[in-house]
């Protein structure tokens, strides 16, 4: 069976996916970097942070690796799907509830 023209365009359609999502990333991370460092008290900046870029690099690797394990268990390739709205659910229940008071470290005032 010789491949389709959707073939061709395959390299095409990941190099282009790839690059918009290194661009994302490169926007997002000092975001979130200057975030975290805002919320953290001025004393444990360095290890909030360090922890951060700990569990950043530790899903960059397991990540992959567990989203091609499930893609590979079923023929719907449905599972990695199916587990990253599992995971996000779980996350979103562990968040902690916003009071709607503002972060000292963010105001500079107490309280």
């Amino acid at each position: 069976r010789e491949p389709g023209a959707a073939a061709g365009l395959w390299p095409s359609a990941f190099y282009a996916a790839a690059s918009v999502t290194v661009c994302g990333f490169a926007f997002v991370n000092p975001s979130v970097s200057a975030i975290i460092s805002r919320r953290a008290d001025a004393d444990r900046q360095g290890e909030v942070l360090g922890v951060n870029q700990s569990f950043a690099s530790l899903a960059r690797i397991l990540g992959p690796m567990t989203g091609m394990t499930l893609f590979s268990l079923h023929p719907s390739h449905a599972l990695p799907y199916a587990a990253a709205v599992a995971v996000l659910l779980l996350v979103a229940g562990l968040l902690p509830r916003t009071t709607g008071e503002p972060n000292a470290s963010l105001t500079g005032h107490p309280g």
